[in-house]
């Protein structure tokens, strides 16, 4: 498929590993997304930009397990703009959190949905920034990936 635009695409995967025609797509105009957490529940998501971050949700029509649309939603778009450029965004197994790591090396942590700041970790890996996060099986710890700042 050709994307003339930067998007937000939502395809399926058949049994031989074949992906679909876009099932759902949202254009990001000059944003351009290059992180993306999605709720354990599948129906939302956390898209990072090169400034910002922002939320997401999928759209079902009445009845339908197949999403038809992705749009941006206003909730939580104040602290996830203030939240800057995120190299790394996930959201723990229940869902319950959301941790962000930044290219500052700055860990956060937020509860979800009510974007409550739990935690914040300054120079996380000392001078380096964060590049990955992944949350244990039960959210009692927090992987974190380091790299050199460019």
């Amino acid at each position: 498929w050709p994307v003339e635009k930067n998007r937000i695409m939502l395809v399926e995967q058949n049994e031989l590993g074949q992906l679909s025609e876009p099932l759902a797509s949202v254009d990001t105009d000059k944003e351009l997304p290059s992180r993306l957490a999605v709720h354990p529940k599948g129906v939302e998501m956390v898209v990072g930009f090169e400034e910002t971050c922002a939320h997401f949700e999928l759209i079902f029509a009445k009845d339908a397990t197949t999403p038809h649309d992705i749009v941006k939603v206003a909730t939580h778009t104040k602290t996830l703009a203030a939240s800057g450029e995120q190299s790394s965004v996930t959201f723990s197994p229940k869902g319950d959190m959301l941790a962000m790591g930044s290219e500052d090396g700055v860990i956060k942590i937020f509860s979800w949905p009510e974007m409550k700041e739990l935690v914040v970790q300054e120079d996380a890996h000392d001078d380096s920034a964060i590049s990955d996060l992944v949350f244990s099986a039960d959210a009692s710890q927090l992987l974190s990936v380091g790299r050199e700042r460019a």
